[in-house]
Formats: structure tokens, sequence, C-alpha cells
């Protein structure tokens, strides 16, 4: 059985048709946000903002939602990221978990060098045990 081989159709292109054609598309996602992706803070900018908030208060209770909110609010962190929120915290607690991490280790936690945030928490231990001197303990 033989079966045909069919034939290219050629179609007459006009010769101002002929050049090629740049065509650009561009597709957006429900993923991709119609907003730039928020960026962290530069050190220098989160240490100065730490300056400024120097006065502010401190929520160290974080149980009540609506307490929480409207301190969000009183203090300008309402629109901030939840790690913005929790790198100022840090940084600015006087008592509690935090009360010994500098600015810059706060920064070095959320948004650093985790190595480096390591590296003076085990500096500030090794500085407070030396401070404490053995002590002979009757058995």
């Amino acid at each position: 059985m033989l079966v045909p081989t069919p034939t290219p159709i050629s179609s007459p292109t006009p010769s101002h048709l002929s050049s090629p054609v740049s065509v650009t598309v561009s597709i957006t996602t429900a993923l991709s946000p119609p907003w730039p992706t928020w960026q962290p803070p530069l050190l220098e900018e989160f240490l100065a903002d730490i300056e400024r908030r120097r006065l502010q208060p401190i929520q160290y209770d974080y149980s009540n939602i609506g307490r929480v909110t409207s301190f969000l609010a009183e203090t300008g962190q309402e629109n901030d990221p939840a790690e913005l929120v929790e790198a100022r915290h840090m940084a600015l607690a006087t008592s509690g978990l935090f009360a010994s991490c500098t600015p810059k280790m706060a920064w070095n936690y959320h948004f650093g060098d985790k190595e480096a945030f390591y590296a003076e928490r085990s500096a500030q231990v090794d500085a407070e045990n030396a401070l404490i001197e053995p002590q002979d303990v009757p058995r």
C-alpha cells in the first residue's frame, strides 16, 4: 500500500511581512506579589532605629492579642514584619531572656550572621563565668 507524501503548501509571503518579529510576553502569577518584597534593614539602619526607640516602652506580655495590637500601633510597628518586631524586642529588652542581648546580636540573630550571634553570646557567657570564682563548698 502506498501512502502519498504530503506536499508542503507554500503561501506567497509579501516581502514587507517577511522580516523577523519580536514578541515580548509578560506573565504574572498569583504567587508573585505586585509589590517589592520586604528587605531587612542594614545593620546601621537597625542600630539607628534601636537608638530612636531606646525610651519606648517594651511589651513583655504577649498573651493578650488586643494589648499587643495596641502596643504595635502605639509604637508605629503595626505594619512591620514580625521578624523586625522580634529583633527590636530582643535588642531593647532590659529584663528576661533577652536582657543581655546587644542590638548587634539581635540583628545578627534575625538578619545577619547567626555564627556571629553565637560567638558574641559565647563571649558573654565566658566573661560571666570568669567573674565567678570557684568556691570551696564543704561536703
